[in-house]
């Protein structure tokens, strides 16, 4: 039965009706908690008690919510509520590609760049283990920006976890002896015959989609189902292009493959798949291919090896033709020119994720050199690589940098580091320090009129500053009363000639959200230009650059009349994104050339012996920013980023079950979890306050005292009778440990104070040892962070690390004999350790093995002290585009 509008789903409230089908209903709805439009998908009452179904509905939630991928709608939340059972997701504003098939067979160039993302989408559900065995025209959304997303995983099976290797994926059970699940007409051979399935099925589906979308008509509809059913296992399809002589002839034989009757003959990886479509949609040009895909095509052919050579052949063909037809040369066709940079061994570039506020790419004015900041040996650094050598040089003098930016000249860089504002020189020579700076959240641009424009962010809102390069005083641009409506100053990026900028702010006054500002120095008038939550970046020629639902696009800009004028062009996708600041990896010069960085593939947490040797998975996959296991060790809670929205939230894993269930959905800063000692409770910061939950409850969080901002969870003592938080302090730099008893007046104590070392401070944390009596934790006193330990009561303290320590926590065995530590150069170390009455009896420290430690709490100890949790977050290379507009259309 539908719902009315009005009708409230736990904090949903139905707006309008959008779609029906075997799986449910969807809805239009409004999220009350974050103000925003979702699709709401319902199980219709009338069969909620058929359990099938019912557990189809569960699977699809569980499946869609573990895929994180710009092509895969994404999943906020699942719930019931006592009453229907429901799935809250991404609302994509557009049509389905049926709706799009009703007008007729795509234009080549349209097909191919909407085949890519349909056969990316797949291959990230394939990586992961799942396949949808119900792909088809319906069940893809096509948003009007030109954005694909693949819907309706409620005919997903998980397939057994087996590795990275989509070629080894096992093929499922069917259902039910004979069942069928899927769509008429877009199953394959296989399913229609109702034998096992895996994801050279979903290939078969695909390939009738394209087949579609390439001729306008369906692949093997018949009058009736069971001729249509009929035509899959037997009727062979005639070929592309004696239908469309003007479809590319790799592309015709990439789909004669996805459809061939028998399952080897298709791909064995969705992932090629996916990059023969990439490379058809980046190479092959339809105009010079048009007329030459007639003759005889060779059967299932090794696309791979023959895609290079054919679209070689074809052009030069094409280029003859029409040397002899017009009687004068045309230039060759441009291509755009790709190619990865290389991160520096063990390094791990500071790229992502929850409050991320500087940028960490900066191309040079003229685009021959790349500058990039990267810890290594545990310490961050400048790194300069021209695009014309093999290897990045890291810059002396740059430690601790943040947000290099380029002078007009290319000749100096400039950055924030230890609370200023520096320049420096390529040629060698000291850096200049410019100015001070009050936070840690800034980014600049320098203008040819010798001045540099900065912006500070985090807690405070300290406003667009600007400064001369030869450095003094900075004069405050925001604090001007035309500037007053607006805050939040984020992205600051100068014009050509030096004088009017754009920049990234919050509209104070009406509260709709982040806009591009326009301004000028020496003017007092601000203006709006167009709403923006993303960082940008601009070419000379006025292509702006900026990030939109995961995809980094350009859209043509007037720099005279302040306005984006034309059609928004993709440019890259799987481009990582925080809305809370608009960060994005990516950098473009004037000259056009662009660099950035994807998203870090999703990967499942990793459970290694002492010397680092892999055990195996550990739950799902996903971008992990921090990790916690229960007391027990059965558990674990976990930071998981958000695709859409770059926030993190927490999850938590059952280990024996290996099967992942939402904690909250708030869509805020959720960090830092700890357990209590049962494992009844958890307890985590969201920016504003501290919250606690029950695993096993349902609706939001509570407040769990003292409140307060920048405060965030330690520990809990064994005994249940103390907590231990870390309270950020921006303004004075610093970050404070406190005790707060559980039981009478819970008035906390000071327990120990430190240099604030990073976004969410804690300087790699604190914990109580399993007798409740001594804490371990890191401090900066010595001039940079080492492990000590103190008891909870009484004076004293004991170093416990040689050589610092990285950003991480320090984890005790359960019996408090051991305790494990990240040093500065990231290998774990382990510490034997008496904990006596008065002092403690500190072992020398043993390396254990090295790891990629480039967030927080990215590892756990069992119980016995015998394995280790990891949370894995590999950067990925840095990207750099040559000509990237090429074939673009204006």
């Amino acid at each position: 039965m539908s719902l009315e509008n009005g009708t409230r789903l736990g904090p949903y409230e139905i707006l309008s009706p959008l779609g029906a089908g075997g799986m449910g209903e969807v809805y239009r709805a409004r999220d009350s908690r974050l103000g925003r439009d979702v699709a709401i998908k319902v199980l219709p009452a009338e069969l909620s008690g058929d359990a099938g179904r019912l557990k189809r509905f569960e699977k699809e939630a569980r499946a869609a919510s573990a895929l994180n991928h710009p092509n895969i709608v994404t999943i906020y939340e699942v719930g019931s509520e006592g009453g229907p059972s429901y799935i809250a997701m991404e609302l994509v504003a557009g049509k389905t590609l049926r709706e799009i098939l009703l007008a007729g067979p795509l234009p080549t160039k349209r097909l191919m760049q909407l085949a890519a993302s349909l056969s990316e989408g797949l291959a990230a559900a394939h990586e992961v283990g799942i396949v949808h065995r119900d792909l088809k025209p319906e069940n893809i959304m096509v948003a009007k920006e030109g954005f694909l997303k693949i819907l309706d995983f409620g005919l997903a099976k998980l397939l057994p976890s087996v590795g990275s290797g989509e070629s080894n994926l096992p093929t499922v059970s069917r259902t039910e002896p004979g069942g069928l699940l899927g769509t008429v007409g877009y199953m394959s051979p296989e399913q229609a015959a109702g034998q096992p399935v895996n994801f050279r099925s979903d290939q078969f589906s695909l390939g009738a989609i394209l087949y579609e979308m390439a001729t306008g008509k369906r692949a093997f509809q018949r009058v009736t189902a069971v001729d249509t059913l009929s035509a899959i296992l037997h009727d062979e399809l005639a070929p592309v292009a004696a239908t469309r002589p003007d479809c590319p002839m790799p592309l015709s034989w990439l789909i004669e493959r996805c459809l061939s009757k028998d399952p080897a003959g298709r791909y064995e990886s969705t992932r090629d798949l996916a990059k023969d479509l990439f490379l058809l949609r980046d190479r092959a040009s339809s105009a010079s291919l048009a007329g030459l895909a007639a003759g005889p095509l060779p059967r299932a052919p090794a696309l791979r090896a023959a895609v290079p050579w054919i679209v070689a052949s074809l052009g030069m063909l094409a280029a003859g033709i029409l040397a002899t037809v017009h009687s004068r040369e045309r230039p060759a066709a441009r291509r755009p020119v790709r190619f990865s940079v290389p991160l520096p061994e063990q390094a791990n570039v500071i790229n992502g994720g929850a409050f991320v506020e500087w940028n960490s790419l900066a191309v040079s004015p003229d685009g021959s050199r790349l500058a990039f900041t990267a810890a290594t040996e545990g310490e961050t650094r400048i790194w300069v690589r021209s695009l014309d050598a093999l290897t990045a040089i890291p810059i002396a003098g740059t430690g601790g940098a943040r947000s290099p930016f380029w002078s007009p000249d290319g000749e100096h860089l400039a950055f924030f580091s230890d609370g200023k504002l520096k320049r420096i020189p390529l040629s060698g020579g000291l850096a200049q320090t410019l100015c001070d700076v009050a936070s840690m959240f800034v980014q600049g641009s320098w203008g040819r009129a010798r001045t540099i424009l900065f912006a500070q962010g985090g807690i405070f809102d300290r406003g667009l500053y600007e400064v001369s390069d030869a450095g003094g005083a900075p004069r405050l641009i925001s604090g001007e009363k035309s500037w007053q409506g607006f805050g939040g100053y984020r992205w600051p990026r100068f014009l050509s000639d030096g004088r009017r900028f754009l920049c990234l702010a919050s509209d104070l006054k009406n509260g709709d959200g982040k806009y591009l500002l326009a301004g000028e120095l020496g003017s007092h008038d601000p203006r709006r230009v167009a709403p923006l939550d993303s960082r940008f970046d601009l070419t000379e020629r006025g292509d702006l650059f900026y990030v939109r639902e995961g995809t980094l696009v350009a859209q043509p800009f007037d720099p005279a009349a302040f306005r984006l004028a034309g059609a928004v062009n993709p440019v890259a996708e799987r481009i990582p994104f925080f809305s809370g600041t608009g960060w994005a990896p990516f950098s473009v010069s004037q000259s056009g050339v662009l660099a950035y960085q994807a998203s870090p593939k999703p990967v499942p947490l990793q459970w290694v012996d002492r010397n680092g040797h892999p055990l195996g998975a550990a739950g799902p996959p996903g971008q992990f920013l921090g990790l916690r296991l229960s007391t027990d060790g059965r558990r674990v809670a976990v930071e998981q980023v958000d695709p859409a929205s770059g926030f993190p939230s927490l999850w938590i894993t059952d280990l024996a079950r290996n099967v992942a269930s939402r904690l909250t959905s708030t869509g805020s800063l959720e960090r830092s979890a700890v357990w209590s000692p049962d494992g009844s409770t958890v307890v985590f910061g969201d920016h504003a306050s501290l919250r606690a939950k029950r695993p096993d409850a349902t609706g939001d969080a509570e407040v769990f005292p003292p409140g307060g901002e920048e405060m965030y969870p330690s520990d809990w003592s064994s005994d249940g009778r103390l907590f231990l938080y870390a309270h950020n302090d921006e303004e004075a730099k610093r970050t404070e440990f406190w005790l707060m008893p559980l039981s009478g007046d819970r008035k906390p104590t000071l327990f120990r104070r430190a240099r604030w070392q990073g976004a969410t401070g804690q300087l790699g944390g604190a914990a109580f040892s399993p007798d409740s009596r001594w804490i371990a934790f890191a401090s900066d006193e010595s001039g940079r962070a080492e492990i000590y330990v103190a008891p909870v009561h009484g004076p004293g303290q004991w170093k416990i690390s040689t050589d610092g320590a990285a950003n991480q926590p320090p984890r005790w065995r359960r019996d408090g004999k051991e305790l494990f530590y990240v040093a500065a150069d990231h290998r774990l170390m382990s510490v034997p350790i008496a904990l006596g009455a008065d002092a403690p009896e500190i072992g020398a420290s043993v390396p254990l093995f090295w790891f990629e430690s480039g967030v927080e709490n990215s590892y756990d100890v069992a119980p016995d002290g015998q394995r280790f949790l990891i949370a894995s977050l590999r950067p990925s290379p840095i990207t750099v585009v040559l000509d990237w507009a090429a074939g673009l259309r204006r």
